[in-house]
């Protein structure tokens, strides 16, 4: 079955131009950043509920998870990347950008489950905090460059008729 447009002066103007579809990128940056590092982090003090606190709890929890959310960050954003519209040059760079942020959050994993372990390794003080925060905007800047999918020619047609891919 094939979908033309209705007759209506909407569809007389076709607008082609290359566009960047921000809600699809904005979802996998919220996505990424959000639902994986709240499971590292909310983990470690649902097994501490559950079990005692054990060295293997520990190294299960400290070691890893952090590992294991660093592998899957690896592969899901080598995936997205294989999909962008871009040549193998700037594909090239987003997977560099992806392995140097995955190692920057992979540390950062670390501390914050270790801390939940170890009182005394808790970060506390305005040194810590920027340090953090350099971290962090550091981390969401190489994401947002590692995921970005690039213009795509999108119509007004096929915008209006809901057949986006």
């Amino acid at each position: 079955m094939s979908h033309s447009p209705p007759d209506h002066p909407l569809f007389d103007v076709i607008d082609d131009r290359p566009r960047v579809e921000y809600a699809r990128w904005l979802l996998r940056l919220v996505c990424w950043d959000g639902l994986l590092p709240a499971i590292v982090l909310t983990a470690p003090m649902i097994g501490r509920r559950l079990l005692a606190d054990t060295p293997l709890l520990i190294d299960i929890f400290g070691i890893g998870l952090p590992v294991a959310a660093f592998c899957i960050r690896i592969a899901v954003g080598f995936s997205y990347i294989s999909r962008n519209r871009f040549g193998p040059a700037m594909r090239s760079a987003q997977r560099a950008a992806l392995g140097l942020a995955a190692l920057l959050l992979v540390m950062v994993d670390c501390i914050a489950v270790l801390t939940q372990f170890v009182p005394a390794a808790r970060p506390f003080g305005l040194l810590h905090l920027i340090v953090l925060t350099c971290v962090g905007a550091t981390y969401l800047a190489l994401m947002a460059f590692a995921l970005y999918p690039g213009r795509t020619r999108i119509s007004s047609q096929e915008e209006l008729l809901g057949q986006l891919p």
